[in-house]
């Protein structure tokens, strides 16, 4: 499968949220697996986004990087990078597409006892998922 950098981004972020829902065992494992294999990339494009600023930040006399200012050189030239490398694209590897089941497990919150709910995922996290989930 290949992502552009923001794409992985994006996901990674979606599949942290996605952490707080509990999900059936097989559901979790291939979520689990899929989000393990994107944080180790997330890792790189994280390191180049610190060399950037590196990069492109002033340093004071004691040798620590000053903010890059909005509007200035230094940030225009960091965001050209920072967007170059967000839009390349790389090979991820095979990443099993998860089937999310319909209904999760709950308690009800008045008499306690088990009970399946509706799964209710909000569209923000669900669209960098896209090609991760099984839709059908």
């Amino acid at each position: 499968m290949k992502l552009t950098n923001k794409e992985i981004v994006l996901a990674n972020q979606a599949f942290q949220r996605l952490n707080a829902i509990k999900f059936p065992v097989r559901t979790a494992f291939l979520l689990v697996k899929a989000a393990a294999t994107l944080d180790k990339l997330v890792e790189v494009i994280e390191k180049m986004r610190r060399q950037f600023i590196e990069t492109h930040a002033q340093k004071e006399e004691s040798g620590r990087l000053k903010p890059i200012e909005p509007g200035t050189p230094e940030m225009e030239d960091f965001n050209k990078d920072w967007v170059a490398l967000l839009e390349e694209e790389q090979s991820v590897g095979e990443i099993t597409p998860v089937k999310l089941p319909e209904k999760i497990a709950s308690t009800c919150d008045k008499c306690h006892h088990n009970m399946d709910k509706p799964l209710e995922i909000e569209p923000d996290i669900l669209k960098p998922l896209e090609k991760f989930i099984d839709m059908t």
